[in-house]
């Protein structure tokens, strides 16, 4: 497979509805080695965003919702 996001990680901004989600799913299937759904008004969202991700696109890729702008650093999310 080659892809712009081949073996990458994947932050997606707005990821929890719309655009962003279609854009979290675009990249698990171009390759992405993980997809990181940000999210600023719901957590529920974007973790219904994270659980497409796995069960439509690639159940063992790494995708998870964080609210960077909650203070939760990226850092924090190890492997």
């Amino acid at each position: 497979m080659t892809s712009d996001c081949f073996d990458q990680v994947v932050l997606v901004t707005g990821g929890s509805s719309g655009l962003g989600r279609a854009i979290a799913l675009e990249s698990a299937r171009r390759g992405a080695k993980a997809v990181i759904i940000n999210y600023s008004r719901s957590a529920a969202d974007a973790e219904e965003t994270a659980a497409a991700v796995r069960s439509e696109v690639r159940p063992r890729l790494s995708a998870r919702s964080v609210s960077v702008m909650h203070g939760r650093p990226l850092a924090d999310l190890g492997e």
